[in-house]
């Protein structure tokens, strides 16, 4: 539909060319127009026998063809505007979804200052600086071949000339602006992730920079990175702009020195309908030009916007992460079986040999000195990583592809910080869940659970209460505790606890190990531990040293058993 109305509007300035010559002609000598033998069937036709009937007619037709030429161009930039966005934004949400789908070794290694530039500023660059100015062009290209097609018809030598003097300036240009361009674009690219990231860094310390007065480091730091933002942006913006006043001025200088040699060619009178279809033709080239030039130019400067976005799209994405799945819930155990992991081919291995089994609804806890590869192995569990050697096996059958991501679905995870979003208590637990599918019996039966029940009952929007940002407005009991709640109300068959007490005090821990230990023998609890009180209950206690499970039993077995153990409960 784009292309047609492009077409059609192309054809519009055809004929505006095409209506001002004789309506010119009219205005200068309607007497000689009317008895133009070429015309006259035309004439007679429309019953035209007077110079004044001649002269409204053909000025209520250039009017007409002028006013409905400028309406298409207008429809064509409605359109195209349109277009641009509608594209731009199924560009956007699929380099988020591509973003989202990604395995959780990729999320590791990435910054997420340059996931966060990509998905908000690079992709919002896509439509106003590639899309949109790429639909600019083929327009305008269409509307400068119909200029040009026009112009040639009404003096084939003068056109040439103007072609040949505006298309080498723009050419040349553009040619020695154009490693500029990259450059600026690169340099936008770099400092916006760098101007992100400082954010984040500055918001996420801010009791250290309050504390410290170290506000200025992170000012100076910022206002770098923005200003080089901000200086290679006016560059592109000069670049793409300044041309059209040099055009603009050789253009006249043409018309002028043109109307002079055809004054001295002969009658004057006869020339003006040709010049005034000339002045006209580059009056409405003029722009096309400058758009195809300002076009190209915003194209050249998001290039390198243009080319993480389509890598980002180029992503492949696990089609399990969005295929409909049911959850794998544990019945009888699971078993990691001669699990061998390292990060890296080049690196250690993080863990090595381990064998362990965890039997269904029960409470195990690992321990150990921290890097001795007790959280790796959660995350084995969990299935965010992948053992280079060995398998994860639950109730008989290993983990991989649809049956990996069903067991997934199954699984609760509360780290040692809990996310908490800046909306409702309700929005919170049923984390991830639209409003209008919220089943708001089972969010109160998960806070129950996790005794959170009698603190949102004393809040006076109840469970619609708004936590601020980071949940600050809890404390860090609440918050873990709201992070149970939302284990719960997923129903979780397994839950993983990653040192999910060690920031607490005593008395806030031991709260929040009173919700955990009443989910003992309902479901499948995992502790990893930072204060072994945690653990003093577990059916099963396993102990990590150097990535190798080097004891296991419970509390009391270890005790006797294992002289790290008896150290590790001396040093904590």
């Amino acid at each position: 539909m784009l292309v047609g109305m492009m077409v059609l509007s192309a054809i519009s300035e055809i004929a505006s060319l095409g209506a001002i010559i004789p309506f010119l002609s009219a205005l200068n000598d309607p007497e000689r127009l009317l008895r133009d033998q070429q015309i006259e069937l035309l004439l007679e036709a429309l019953k035209i026998t007077k110079a004044s009937q001649l002269v409204l007619s053909l000025t209520i037709l250039f009017v007409t063809i002028i006013i409905l030429s400028n309406l298409l161009r207008i429809a064509v930039l409605y359109v195209q505007t349109r277009l641009s966005a509608l594209i731009s934004t199924e560009i956007g949400c699929l380099v988020y979804e591509r973003i989202l789908l990604q395995p959780y070794e990729h999320h590791i290694r990435q910054n997420s200052s340059d996931l966060i530039t990509l998905v908000s500023t690079d992709t919002a660059i896509i439509s106003n600086g590639i899309l949109g100015p790429t639909l600019s062009v083929v327009s305008n290209s269409f509307v400068t071949l119909a200029l040009l097609a026009g112009l040639f018809a009404i003096n084939p030598i003068s056109m040439l000339v103007a072609l040949f003097a505006l298309g080498t300036t723009y050419s040349l240009i553009y040619q020695w602006k154009r490693g500029s361009l990259l450059k600026n674009s690169q340099l936008m690219v770099n400092h916006n992730q760098q101007q992100i990231k400082v954010v984040q860094e500055s918001l996420g310390g801010i009791q250290d920079i309050i504390l410290a007065g170290t506000y200025p480091f992170f000012q100076s730091r910022y206002a770098r990175s923005n200003h080089i933002v901000q200086t290679a942006y006016a560059s592109i913006l000069m670049t793409s702009s300044v041309p059209r006043y040099g055009i603009e001025m050789i253009a006249m200088v043409f018309i002028g020195l043109l109307a002079l040699s055809l004054r001295r060619d002969g009658d004057f009178g006869q020339a003006v309908p040709i010049l005034g279809g000339l002045a006209l033709g580059v009056y409405r080239l003029l722009p096309a030009l400058q758009q195809l030039f300002s076009a190209l130019t915003r194209v050249q400067g998001s290039r390198a916007s243009l080319t993480r976005v389509l890598a980002a799209l180029r992503r492949p994405i696990d089609p399990t992460l969005k295929d409909s799945i049911e959850p794998l819930y544990l019945e009888q155990v699971i078993q990691l079986k001669d699990i061998w992991f390292r990060y890296q081919h080049e690196s250690e291995w993080i863990l090595k040999d381990i064998n362990l089994s965890i039997n269904s609804r029960t409470t195990v806890g690992f321990v150990g000195t921290t890097g001795s590869g007790k959280s790796t192995t959660a995350n084995l569990l969990l299935g965010f990583l992948n053992p280079e050697q060995g398998q994860v096996v639950v109730d008989g059958n290993p983990l991989h592809g649809e049956r990996l991501r069903a067991w997934q679905l199954g699984l609760a995870h509360v780290p040692q910080r809990i996310f908490l979003a800046d909306t409702s208590i309700v929005n919170n637990i049923a984390f991830g869940v639209p409003p209008n599918m919220i089943n708001y019996h089972r969010v109160r039966e998960a806070a129950d659970l996790a005794q959170l029940g009698g603190f949102i009952g004393k809040l006076p929007e109840k469970y619609e209460t708004i936590l601020g940002e980071h949940g600050v407005r809890l404390s860090g009991g609440q918050q873990q505790r709201i992070g149970i709640a939302r284990a719960l109300y997923h129903q979780a068959s397994v839950i993983i606890f990653d040192e999910a007490t060690s920031s607490l005090d005593a008395e806030t821990e031991k709260e929040v190990m009173a919700a955990i230990n009443g989910l003992r023998h309902t479901i499948t609890i995992v502790l990893i531990a930072h204060r072994l009180s945690t653990i003093q209950t577990c059916d099963r206690i396993f102990e990590f040293q150097d990535g190798r499970i080097i004891a296991s039993g419970t509390y009391n077995e270890l005790l006797k058993s294992s002289v790290s153990f008896r150290r590790l409960t001396q040093t904590r």
